[in-house]
């Protein structure tokens, strides 16, 4: 188990998010202004919006991980949602002030929750069974009628869906404009992972390299396919495995966690 964190370092991690993304929106939004207008500049700043985005989710996340301790993730959350609840009382301010904002609160609310969730891990053998449920979970909202990520990805959201801003976190990307790069689930996973892992002791050197690997498959995945990808899938699992013998699960568990995803899919057919 980790020692106590004291109201400090809480305060100092609960803040990293909020800091992280403030300034990778800010760096991207000024790069826009001179960024050349062409194909191949803006898969330039297609990739390089998607890397800075990636490294700010995981630096929030293990800040968060530092912070959601009991007692104080209630607070802490505050601040997010007094930030949303400015924005959709707002309706006049301008596209990259909403995007700044609502990616703010959506950010840190997600780590913070997420790592909240990942302090109740028990051991380090569930995290593999935590992640072939997720990643069941997320291909079949990818896959399914039924499924967010379907409806947005597949079918587009409504012209008016102004809540898009509460499940996908826009940025500023240099050549294309304000674009949707990650989903809140992505982040909330990324959350859990880091939570646990400073719960349970575990090397978050390795974990934050597993997911940054993780990332960096999923933006491969995207340059080359053209199609939205579910990043959670590349992710998850890479992060865990480059915990290594940490997080060996036993067969039961994986058998277990695996019925699950196959009873969720079952249960999807059954309905059609």
């Amino acid at each position: 188990m980790m020692p106590p964190m004291s109201a400090s370092n809480a305060t100092g991690g609960a803040l990293t998010a909020i800091t992280a993304w403030g300034a990778t929106t800010a760096g991207l939004h000024l790069l826009s202004g001179h960024w050349p207008d062409d194909e191949l500049a803006a898969r330039g700043g297609f990739m390089l919006a998607f890397a800075l985005l990636s490294v700010t989710v995981i630096v929030g996340a293990m800040g968060a991980a530092r912070a959601a301790l009991p007692g104080r993730i209630v607070a802490v959350s505050l601040v997010p949602a007094a930030i949303l609840a400015a924005v959709l009382l707002r309706g006049d301010l301008a596209p990259p002030a909403v995007d700044l904002l609502l990616g703010a609160a959506v950010l840190s609310e997600g780590v913070w929750i997420g790592a909240a969730l990942g302090r109740g891990v028990m051991r380090a053998s569930h995290l593999w069974p935590l992640v072939v449920v997720a990643v069941g979970a997320d291909l079949w909202s990818v896959v399914s009628p039924e499924g967010v990520t379907h409806q947005l990805v597949v079918e587009g959201p409504p012209v008016d869906a102004w809540w898009l801003g509460l499940v996908m976190l826009h940025l500023p990307v240099p050549g294309l404009g304000s674009s949707p790069l990650l989903g809140v689930g992505d982040v909330l996973f990324t959350g859990l992972l880091c939570g646990a892992a400073h719960q349970l002791g575990l090397n978050t050197t390795r974990l934050g390299l597993g997911l940054a690997a993780g990332f960096g498959v999923t933006l491969i995945g995207l340059l080359v396919f053209a199609v939205p990808l579910p990043a959670l899938c590349f992710l998850a699992p890479l992060g865990v495995a480059a915990l290594g013998s940490e997080a060996r699960p036993s067969a039961r568990e994986m058998a277990l966690a695996m019925g699950v995803v196959v009873a969720l899919f079952g249960v999807q057919l059954a309905l059609r």
